[in-house]
């Protein structure tokens, strides 16, 4: 795994990041134009340029968020605030707003019974949940499968993430922010970053395979200390 130095590679992209960001806010803008204009037409008309302003909106947020939050990680301002977590909850329920937006992805969730409460960042975890789902949606075509496992030996929680139908050439590229690749076309490659940082801040591992044209798996292991 290849590491980066902050006043290097990230400034290197400030100017892409910053160049998305103001495509986001000039199509949000032009879009509240569009409904400045239509206000004499039909509601239908005016909901669409709503929804796809507030898109762009959510889209540039997200974006600041995942930037600072690397950030963060490289000046060493995140901490950990550890509590007791429900592990398969969380996945529930971090899960669902994925599986409701994407009917056309078969979701396959196997979840070990009975697993233990440990003791994880709540809020840090949330982050992990999200950014594998969206990598793992936005990159499996129409019709395939993403698969995901949660399970737990003497010393780990496991979490396995695999979707199917595209591959990654490059996995030691994907690695590295603002990384581009036959998998990663959308968005600013950011989210494997903070995967692998969440994993670091609890001192587990994060491991990337693919066999460069079918599959994609992650598989993050985080120590447990268990909750009576």
């Amino acid at each position: 795994m290849q590491s980066f130095d902050p006043e290097g590679d990230l400034n290197l992209c400030i100017p892409m990041v910053a160049h998305e960001m103001m495509t986001s806010i000039h199509i949000t803008k032009g879009y509240l134009g569009l409904l400045d204009e239509s206000v004499q037409t039909l509601s239908r008309t005016i909901n669409e340029y709503q929804s796809r302003g507030n898109q762009e909106f959510d889209h540039l947020t997200q974006l600041i968020e995942k930037l600072l939050h690397v950030y963060r990680y490289k000046a060493k301002g995140v901490s950990l605030k550890l509590e007791s977590v429900d592990i398969t909850q969380m996945l529930r329920e971090e899960l669902r707003p994925f599986e409701l937006k994407h009917p056309e992805i078969a979701f396959q969730v196997d979840m070990v019974s009975n697993l233990k409460k440990v003791l994880m960042d709540p809020s840090e975890m949330k982050e992990l949940f999200r950014v594998l789902f969206e990598n793992g949606v936005k990159y499996t075509p129409n019709g395939e499968h993403f698969d995901i496992r949660l399970d737990q030996d003497a010393f780990d929680t496991i979490l396995t993430f695999k979707n199917t139908g595209v591959g990654i050439d490059d996995l030691e590229a994907v690695l590295r922010p603002f990384a581009r690749d036959n998998y990663m076309q959308a968005g600013v490659g950011l989210g494997f970053v903070i995967a692998q940082n969440v994993v670091k801040l609890h001192g587990g591992s994060f491991s990337l395979s693919s066999d460069g044209s079918t599959y994609v798996e992650v598989q993050v292991r985080i120590p447990h200390v268990e909750v009576e």
